[in-house]
């Protein structure tokens, strides 16, 4: 079974510091940016096809929220996951 992850969405504290960390440091690029009533996304692209959907939300909690992946063929996967002891949802 072969996996690749595609993105993940983070809340962080300060989402100007974490735009330039993704960018200067990874090599990620912008991809777009929303500006929220209280807060705002942005979503960098790495060089790779994955991405970061990145959140200042003071709302909620810091942390990492969600992780996407692809898949070759979803139900050889599930089989797999099942055969594995893990209950799907």
């Amino acid at each position: 079974m072969k996996i690749s992850v595609q993105y993940s969405t983070m809340i962080v504290n300060n989402l100007e510091e974490s735009v330039a960390f993704y960018a200067d440091v990874l090599g990620f690029e912008e991809g777009y940016h929303v500006k929220l009533p209280v807060g705002a996304i942005t979503i960098m692209n790495s060089p790779g096809g994955a991405s970061v959907e990145l959140i200042e939300a003071p709302q909620f909690p810091t942390g990492l929220y969600s992780v996407g992946t692809d898949v070759d063929n979803l139900d050889e996967a599930l089989e797999i996951l099942k055969s594995k002891g893990c209950t799907i949802l």
